[in-house]
């Protein structure tokens, strides 16, 4: 009986064992699918399921996982026994959690610790919820400080390490170089002892003595200040003067000088051709007359308004003061080393000192701007010269006038035609730029920045600069009130344009003409404008052409496939043609400026904008959404390295109107070319193309598509054609109005409703057929 009771026993045990094993080979299999799941290999619909529950439960720490589950089941197979949860076991686990969750706060912003889309980069949702319950206990720090402290505690516990160690000879290596700081210090006076010594006697022995040199005051800010408070152009100038000793005045103050007054002191003084007017001779292509024309002179513009004489010292003093107590308070250390005063910010400048990095000045700019208490300040190394600029808004901006521009030596001495005023820098100096070199220049900027000023500045100085047949422009306004006062001007080929699709037959003549001037080129054997103006006839000369679009987000909207072929063929070749492209729009985005315009228009002028995507989309670069507005730019011409703060002129419409009517009223007959608007567009069916979808060439590639894949979407036609989601998006309507798909569900694709027999027979025997056949 008894040996039966214990074959029993034995067969139970035997038993046991065995479904421990198949235990651990389940468990070791399991752990395997998991590891491949994990590890990106396809596995099914329960693979993606555990993939997904894994690494939104442990984020990064998903492999901890599986890789214990298989140790736990080889554990099984190998020792017929599972792991033990031991003393190591809780310290591995609780150096592990720590470690995830330390993971999770270094990898996910404050306040996103539970939001799904963070949990997998991090330490999941167990790391998320560790950090999140710390977080509103003790605050991040104290999460921190505890996570750290659970770590070291579990390494202590572990047995394995100790920091009672390092301490002490962190300790020994502490007092050690103490001593050794000590006894050179030491050896140092005695040595510094001696030699003062043994001057002592020598002087007594000439029987003189030496005296201790006074120790050197440290200067002020006004005085480090002195002379350095710089400016030039028509910015005022400011200068430290010294009072004289023993008055009871304050020992500095400002004196404020106009430029005209150090343009005095420093150059002769330029005549205002105000008073006498420039004029040239225009001979009639028709009748052969020669007829004078007579610039507009700068009488019709606006005089400059006196500066004020404002003390600014008390300003700059206080503002250079609060950015160096700034800087300091968070430890940078960087000397004010001049200041320049602009005609709208002002520009310290700064010497940081060795060691100390440009970015992390630059990621000061809004605590500088809350101390300063403006709205924003910019941040840029300075080219030229070893220090960082930090432009400061003025408390009150000095407008730049046209006049100012237009009667400086700067535009008066620019020999080319196509030399445009722009403003003035940050320095005063005025800044003129020249077409024939940029050659094409985008403008982009938000509603109010000053787009249409700019504009009207760069067309006024074409005006003061060129007469009608060197000069001649093209306007296209969609807005209609921008630039319509200028019709009726001899300069325009064609009266202004409004509509989208004549300015698409615009562009195309553009780019007509621009062949027809090769041709020409091609026959006198010359290269470029000039050297063909050389040679023929005056009364063959070809003239400059400028074609300026004001909101070229409105032309792209209606007819973007000719707009911009026109646009890039004209930026490609036209320079050396003479004839040159300004864009502006106020929609700084990629479906406006697409990639193959910007990179054929290198010149950029970005005004304020509202974020630093769309100032990178204008010009490459950030420093656009910091601007005031109100003329304030950012110049980026062909060749510059860094974009030029520049101050734009201002022209007032009463200014405009007065210099728009005096070229009206002089007798030269405006003759505008009609073939300008009418010119055909490439391809007779463009526009019918943008009316009915169902004529489009891909609509047969289309349907076949949709054949095979059983369903349509807008995005798999994207994908498979290379083409823009509208007209991807027109291609599905027009198929689900032939009946081919059915309607819209959503986000799921269009099933296809009709059969393959009816398609074949009703779109592929004859062609496409209209909706009324």
């Amino acid at each position: 009986m008894e040996k039966k009771e214990r074959t029993r026993r034995n067969n139970r045990k035997i038993e046991f064992t065995f479904n421990r094993e198949v235990l651990g080979i389940l468990l070791a299999a399991f752990a395997g699918i998991m590891l491949c799941a994990l590890g990106g290999f396809p596995m099914g619909s329960a693979g993606a399921f555990l993939r997904k529950v894994l690494t939104y439960a442990l984020g990064v720490g998903a492999f901890l996982f599986p890789l214990y589950v298989m140790v736990l089941g080889f554990g099984y197979i190998l020792n017929h026994e599972h792991l033990r949860f031991s003393k190591k076991f809780f310290t591995l686990l609780l150096f592990l959690v720590s470690v995830l969750s330390l993971w999770h706060m270094y990898k996910v912003p404050e306040g996103h610790e539970l939001i799904p889309e963070y949990l997998m980069n991090g330490g999941g949702l167990l790391g998320g919820t560790i950090v999140f319950v710390l977080t509103k206990v003790v605050g991040r720090i104290g999460a921190v400080i505890v996570l750290v402290a659970s770590a070291l505690v579990s390494m202590v516990l572990s047995g394995k390490f100790s920091l009672r160690s390092p301490l002490l000879s962190a300790q020994d290596g502490v007092k050690e170089g103490a001593e050794t700081v000590a006894q050179k210090w030491e050896d140092y006076q005695e040595r510094r002892k001696k030699n003062h010594d043994s001057f002592y006697d020598q002087e007594k022995d000439d029987g003189s003595y030496a005296r201790k040199p006074a120790a050197e005051k440290k200067p002020t800010l006004a005085e480090r200040l002195k002379d350095k408070v710089t400016a030039a152009g028509n910015a005022p100038l400011l200068k430290f003067q010294k009072d004289q000793v023993g008055s009871g005045e304050p020992p500095r103050k400002f004196t404020i000088t106009t430029a005209e007054d150090a343009r005095s002191q420093e150059e002769p003084q330029w005549e205002a051709p105000g008073t006498e007017a420039q004029t040239t001779r225009l001979e009639n292509a028709e009748t052969g007359e020669v007829i004078p024309y007579e610039f507009p002179p700068l009488d019709l513009l606006n005089r400059d308004k006196p500066v004020n004489k404002k003390n600014f010292q008390a300003e700059i003093e206080t503002q250079g003061g609060t950015i160096e107590q700034t800087l300091h308070d968070f430890g940078v250390n960087a000397t004010l080393v001049n200041v320049t005063k602009g005609p709208s910010v002002t520009r310290y400048e700064l010497e940081p000192a060795p060691g100390v990095k440009v970015n992390k000045i630059q990621n000061l700019s809004e605590d500088i701007a809350l101390k300063l208490a403006v709205s924003s300040v910019r941040i840029e190394p300075i080219p030229g010269k070893a220090a960082i600029g930090i432009e400061v808004p003025a408390r009150t901006s000095e407008p730049v006038s046209f006049r100012s521009i237009v009667d400086c030596p700067e535009v008066k001495s620019a020999r080319g035609k196509l030399a445009i005023g722009l403003g003035k820098d940050i320095s005063g100096h005025v800044v003129v730029a020249d077409l024939t070199k940029m050659p094409h220049l985008l403008i982009a900027g938000s509603t109010g920045s000053g787009k249409s000023v700019c504009i009207n500045t760069i067309i006024c100085s074409l005006l003061y600069k060129a007469a009608p047949d060197e000069v001649k422009l093209i306007l296209v306004d969609p807005k209609v009130v921008e630039l319509t006062n200028y019709n009726g001007i001899p300069h325009l080929l064609t009266p202004v344009v409004t509509g989208p699709k004549q300015a698409a037959s615009a562009l195309h003549w553009a780019v007509v003409e621009m062949e027809r001037r090769y041709s020409l080129f091609a026959k006198t054997q010359v290269r470029k404008i000039d050297d063909y103006n050389a040679q023929v006839q005056p009364g063959e000369k070809l003239p400059f052409i400028v074609v300026i679009i004001d909101e070229l987000s409105d032309l792209m909207m209606v007819a973007a496939v000719d707009v911009e072929d026109a646009i890039l063929r004209l930026a490609q070749k036209a320079r050396a043609a003479g004839i040159h492209l300004i864009l502006a729009t106020q929609r700084p985005s990629v479906d406006v400026l697409t990639g193959t315009i910007k990179a054929n228009i290198p010149s950029r002028i970005a005004f304020a904008v509202s974020s630093q995507i769309d100032s990178r989309t204008i010009l490459d670069a950030s420093g656009a959404e910091k601007l005031l507005g109100r003329g304030d730019m950012l110049f980026f011409p062909t060749g510059a390295n860094k974009p030029i703060r520049v101050q734009g002129a201002y022209i007032a419409d009463d200014e405009l109107n007065r210099v728009v009517d005096f070229i009206k009223a002089e007798a030269i007959p405006t003759s505008y070319a009609s073939e300008v608007t009418t010119q055909k567009l490439n391809g007779a069916d463009s526009e019918k193309k943008e009316e009915g979808s169902e004529e489009d060439e891909l609509f047969q590639d289309a349907v076949e598509l949709v054949m095979a894949t059983q369903q349509a979407s807008s995005s798999m036609l994207q994908r498979k054609f290379r083409i823009g989601y509208t007209r991807a998006a027109r291609l599905v309507d027009a198929m689900e109005e032939k009946g081919i798909i059915g309607p819209a569900d959503g986000s799921k694709p269009r099933p296809l409703i009709m059969s393959p027999t009816t398609i074949k027979e009703k779109f592929f025997t004859k062609g496409l057929k209209q909706e009324g056949d």
